[in-house]
């Protein structure tokens, strides 16, 4: 029993004199590369003497906003945000739903589009569809038409901008 109680306590004090020599090695080793605080300010300022002085810009104004980015639908009531180019056929009594900027409360694409089934509705596309490589077949731009509703095209449930390929639709503009 007194070796188990004895081994503990000898390891105990070893770990501890080998921290304090470790410590007071690196306390010793930090404090002499040590500088005071006037001293690194001199230094700053003295290798900045050489350069140029700073030259501010005017702010430009940004290309890119929500407004410019976005397409949006609305019900009179409540509207969505939609990636511009999202919209794939849009029939002309239907073309005072994409407005022109938004009006009402926003709500989610999904939300909106189950408030507003009898008018709206998607088609899911595929990623060549989306960038372009494959166009929309003009069989389904008719089936479109057929419909009478809006179509917003949709990539794994979410609204997304189809580039446009060799026989997309044109979709009024607000």
């Amino acid at each position: 029993m007194k070796t188990m109680l004895y081994f503990p306590f000898i390891a105990l004090t070893m770990t501890r004199i080998v921290w304090a020599e470790e410590k007071a090695a690196s306390a010793a080793h930090a404090t002499a590369d040590a500088i005071t605080d006037q001293e690194f300010i001199a230094r700053r300022n003295a290798s900045r003497k050489n350069l140029p002085a700073p030259t501010h810009l005017p702010p430009q104004k940004s290309k890119f906003s929500l407004m410019n980015l976005s397409t949006f639908v609305g019900d009179g009531e409540h509207f969505a945000i939609l990636p511009q180019g999202s919209v794939l056929y849009c029939p002309e009594p239907l073309a005072t739903r994409i407005l022109a900027s938004p009006g009402g409360k926003l709500i989610s694409f999904q939300e909106f589009l189950s408030r507003n089934r009898q008018w709206i509705t998607h088609a899911d596309v595929t990623s060549d569809q989306v960038s372009g490589k494959t166009p929309i077949s003009d069989a389904t731009l008719k089936a479109f038409e057929k419909n009478a509703q809006i179509v917003i095209a949709t990539y794994q449930g979410a609204p997304i901008t189809v580039l446009k390929g060799k026989s997309t639709a044109s979709v009024p503009q607000p």
